[in-house]
């Protein structure tokens, strides 16, 4: 409301005036305060006497009825307005008369923001070409040409014959502007653009539609399946920009370097089958719209399939400062977490692992956006530079990962009815081209086989480095099988298919002197998403010997299966505890068969470090006993099984004592954790159990691996379930127990007598 008006309104103070609109919008959006006729009326009445006089005009034109014009109305005006006013600043000539002689003086142009140019000139402006009209000023500044209708206005310039670009007195073909309309891009100026031609932008009101920030529906509306099972994806782009000069002078830096060796035949031969597979020749010529992406190769010698990669970098800066991913949008994640997708794999009698032949390559671009994805090429050092484009979703952009893992939702979503069980381990158990899955049976993994070969050969794609834990399996499909009795890599595990069991395997530095880097580079090989080695990771704070211990993890062997087929009653049993380090939650699988046969086995576990800052330790059971809750209801959203009873076990009275207090009754950290413990575990039993029963002592203590090796208290949990419940009174006289407690305010009331007579 504090905008100064203007007599004469520039260009720029219109944009100004449109920012400081939109951002007080935005500021009553966030405070939920919304929008009705009377307030848009009396914003319009307000933000009308801000501009000038000759604008209110025209926005009045604008109102062909009795009705009051809406505030978007009035924002869509004031930007078409603004359009219209640069177009003619921009075209307008401007002479300087100096003492010696004439110059004409072009402006310079800042595309970043409009600029008000003055230029002085001793020499008077013409007249204006209407009769009725006696200031000096060019046509397109005339107010009252303005005023004049569109037909009104094109019989002046006939009339006068007058320029149709810039209103001046020359022919067309002797015009020298460049400037076209700004509104339909024509070669005529704005002020005879006709709306009715194209689109009616400012006689009427756009309709708001509330569009979701999503990208699934984009995709899946330009989703298309050919007779070759090929997809085609879309890019979303949040801007463009042209990357030709920056990627040539890169190109030619990468020339410059002299190579000691030349690339062999086999390399060069899987080059060339590379691109004619996965690229194509602009047979119309250059065009330098678009984005190259600078690329090399990258040489694997351990891998079974592909010893040699090229590597794309899509995060390349260009002369704009933006790279390719800086404007591409990531996507969401449709597949299900690792952490879920490992825990399901343990479940099965039969288990396999498998991945898609190069996935990214058989999902192909939308021709109109291929240009995003050009590279520069030479055949050899004498040959030309050659433009190609890729036609397939590439690693390295942004957005590839999504694309490909969103195409294979899609293709188990249409192919549902014709491959429900493939459909299924397609949507819930591939993390993105890795496949961890199984049966309860050889008949149904047989069957889950078949169908997950020809639901993946629908959309163009086969599965290799086929591995699983069957014995014997029927050759239905021409699958690429890995070695028997051999140890695969699959989403950072080790599983060795024979002996059916997850291994370790850890290189350890020879160095006596550690680093910050050398003590999170250590931790970081020692991959374990499931907690298996909980005991081991926590005891890495004493570096020295956990180092010396570490070479005894692979001697560990963790079994796969954790359930046999058909049992009698199936228990998830839940621990909790603390030490003055760490507390954490580790949970086993039990399943009862007969009175003699059950079998109990670890399934996860999570840890935390203990707080910095001084904590006491029921607060830390309290923390424990969540962790728990947390970790349960993940697992059994991820097993997806049925199971009889979940018992959760901790070794804190206080904290079991506080689980069944009313969280109104507690202080804010205790009353918070309370209520979404009571809410996660609403249906679960809680029970006390003593410390040297409690196997997550050794996690929250710590252990070194060589104690872990055949430990069975840590792997198989206590030697009986049964006895672990142990009877004992809580105790709510607890000094710790009591001071969680909200204080209650005590009111005291005083009468005093008065004697009235």
């Amino acid at each position: 409301m504090y905008y100064q008006s203007e007599k004469q309104t520039t260009p720029r103070q219109l944009r100004n005036l449109v920012d400081i609109i939109k951002r007080n919008l935005r500021a009553l959006e966030n405070l939920k305060l919304s929008r009705n006729n009377l307030s848009d009326a009396l914003l319009v009445h307000i933000l009308e006497g801000k501009i000038d006089s000759e604008s209110q005009k025209l926005f009045q034109m604008e109102n062909k009825s009795s009705e009051i014009l809406s505030l978007d109305c009035f924002l869509n005006f004031i930007e078409d307005r603004t359009r219209i006013l640069e177009g003619i600043s921009q075209n307008c000539t401007t002479t300087v008369n100096s003492n010696s002689n004439k110059q004409f003086v072009k402006p310079k142009q800042d595309f970043s923001r409009p600029k008000s140019l003055i230029v002085n000139s001793h020499n008077k402006s013409k007249k204006c070409v209407l009769q009725n009209c006696d200031e000096s000023h060019p046509l397109y500044r005339c107010s009252k040409f303005h005023s004049f209708k569109l037909s009104d206005r094109i019989d002046c310039v006939q009339r006068n014959k007058l320029c149709k670009k810039c209103l001046s007195f020359h022919p067309n073909t002797n015009c020298k502007s460049k400037y076209n309309c700004f509104m339909c891009g024509d070669s005529h100026n704005s002020l005879l653009h006709d709306d009715s031609k194209i689109n009616n932008k400012t006689n009427s009101c756009r309709e708001e539609e509330d569009t979701p920030l999503s990208a699934s529906p984009h995709s899946s509306s330009t989703t298309q399946v050919e007779q070759t099972a090929t997809s085609f994806c879309c890019l979303t782009f949040l801007n463009r920009m042209n990357t030709l000069d920056k990627t040539l002078r890169s190109f030619w830096e990468i020339e410059n370097v002299t190579c000691n060796s030349s690339p062999i035949s086999e390399e060069l031969y899987f080059c060339n089958e590379h691109y004619e597979k996965t690229h194509y020749r602009n047979s119309e010529g250059s065009n330098h719209d678009g984005y190259f992406l600078p690329h090399q190769d990258v040489l694997r010698p351990s891998s079974i399939t592909t010893k040699l990669r090229v590597v794309f970098d899509a995060s390349a800066k260009t002369t704009t400062g933006y790279s390719l991913n800086d404007l591409l949008c990531a996507g969401g994640v449709p597949q299900n977490d690792l952490f879920s997708i490992l825990t399901r794999f343990r479940k099965h009698q039969y288990a396999f692992t498998a991945d898609i032949s190069k996935m990214f390559r058989q999902i192909e671009i939308n021709p109109s956006q291929r240009k995003y994805l050009k590279i520069l090429w030479k055949e050899g050092p004498e040959e030309n530079v050659k433009v190609f484009a890729l036609k397939t979703v590439t690693y390295g952009t942004t957005s590839a990962p999504f694309l490909a893992t969103r195409t294979l939702q899609q293709l188990a979503k249409v192919e549902r009815e014709n491959f429900p069980i493939a459909s299924k381990v397609l949507l819930e158990d591939f993390y993105m081209d890795d496949c961890l899955s199984g049966a309860s049976d050889i008949n149904q993994f047989m069957a889950l086989k078949k169908e997950l070969g020809e639901l993946l050969l629908r959309g163009g794609m086969a599965l290799h480095k086929w591995c699983s834990s069957a014995s014997s399996e029927s050759d239905l499909y021409p699958f690429n099988y890995c070695e028997k009795q051999s140890t695969v890599k699959t989403l950072g595990m080790m599983w060795n298919n024979c002996e059916d069991a997850f291994l370790f395997d850890i290189s350890i530095s020879s160095t006596t002197e550690f680093t910050k880097r050398d003590v999170l580079s250590q931790i970081a090989r020692l991959f374990d998403p499931l907690g298996l080695l909980g005991p081991v990771i926590n005891k890495a704070k004493e570096w020295s010997s956990f180092i010396a211990s570490l070479s005894y993890v692979k001697n560990i062997k963790i079994p796969r299966i954790v359930l046999r087929p058909n049992p009698k009653e199936i228990t998830l049993h839940g621990f909790s505890d603390v030490s003055e380090k760490a507390y954490g939650a580790v949970i086993y699988l039990q399943s009862v068969y007969n009175s003699s046969d059950n079998n109990t086995f670890l399934l996860c576990s999570k840890s935390r470090v203990a707080p910095i800052k001084s904590v006491t330790i029921p607060r830390l059971e309290l923390a424990a006993c969540l962790l728990l809750a947390q970790l349960t209801r993940k697992v059994l959203n991820a097993l997806k099984l049925k199971i009889d009873q979940v018992l959760l076990w901790t070794d804190s009275t206080i904290a079991l004592s506080w689980i069944d207090t009313p969280p109104h009754l507690l202080k804010t950290f205790v009353s918070n954790r309370i209520a979404q413990m009571q809410e996660l575990t609403k249906e679960y039993h809680w029970s006390h159990i003593t410390s040297k029963n409690n196997p997550e002592d050794l996690l929250s203590r710590g252990m070194d691996a060589q104690f872990l090796v055949n430990n069975q208290f840590w792997f198989q949990g206590p030697d009986s379930f049964n006895s672990l419940n142990s009877a004992v009174e809580l105790n709510q006289s607890d000094k710790n127990y009591l001071s969680e407690f909200k204080s209650k305010d005590s009111v005291c009331l005083t009468v005093k007598n008065f004697c009235f007579i």
